[in-house]
C-alpha cells in the first residue's frame, strides 16, 4: 500500500490523482493521509511517493466532478482525498454517470461534504460582520460571526450590550 501524503490543496491531490488514475493504481492500494504544510513528508515514503508512473491511457471525468472535487477539498474530514480518489476511479472505470445515483454510498458521502461546506461558505457570507477600527494609527477591519453572537445572546449566562447602538453587540458574561 502506497501512502500519500497530501496538504490542505486540492491542486496537490488533483495531479497525485491523475498520475495514479493514468498508471491504473486502484484506490484500495494507496493510503491518502492529510498533513500540514509545516509537516514534512515521511521520509519512508519519499521516493516511492515521487516515483514516475507511465500513464497507460486517456481517462475522461465529466466536468461536475470537478466542481464538486475543488468544494470538498475544503472539507475538514481527512477521509476526503480518498474518497474523492474512489469516486474519480469508478468515474473512469466503468461508471461513468455515478454521480447521478444519489442512492449510492460514495456518492451519498460527497454530496453530504459539499452541502456542508456549501452551508459554511454560505454562513460566511452572510453572517460575517466587519467594523473599521484604528490601530496604530492605521485602519483595520474586525470581523466576527453575527450569528454565533445571537446563539450567544439567547442563552441565560449572558447579557447583550451594544456599544454605539449599531449592529455591533458585546457579550457579557453575568456575574454571579
Amino acid at each position: 500500500m502506497e501512502n500519500r501524503g497530501i496538504t490542505a490543496e486540492y491542486l496537490e491531490w488533483r495531479e497525485e490523482a491523475r498520475r495514479l488514475l493514468g498508471a491504473g493504481v486502484p484506490p484500495e492500494e494507496i493510503s491518502w493521509e492529510g498533513r500540514r504544510e509545516t509537516q514534512p513528508a515521511l521520509a519512508l515514503f519519499a521516493a516511492v511517493q515521487r516515483a514516475p508512473l507511465a500513464p497507460s491511457k486517456k481517462l475522461r471525468v465529466p466536468k461536475s466532478f470537478f466542481v464538486l472535487a475543488q468544494r470538498v477539498a475544503c472539507h475538514r474530514d481527512p477521509a476526503k482525498w480518498g474518497l474523492l480518489y474512489r469516486i474519480a476511479w469508478r468515474l473512469t472505470h466503468g461508471e461513468p454517470r455515478l454521480l447521478e445515483i444519489a442512492m449510492d454510498r460514495d456518492v451519498h458521502a460527497l454530496t453530504t461534504m459539499d452541502r456542508a461546506v456549501r452551508r459554511e461558505v454560505h454562513k460566511m457570507r452572510a453572517f460575517v460582520r466587519f467594523r473599521e477600527v484604528t490601530m496604530e494609527n492605521a485602519p483595520w477591519f474586525v470581523a466576527w460571526f453575527a450569528h454565533l453572537l445571537r446563539r450567544h445572546l439567547q442563552s441565560s449566562s449572558c447579557e447583550r450590550k451594544s456599544d454605539d447602538g449599531g449592529d455591533a453587540e458585546t457579550i457579557l458574561e453575568k456575574s454571579p
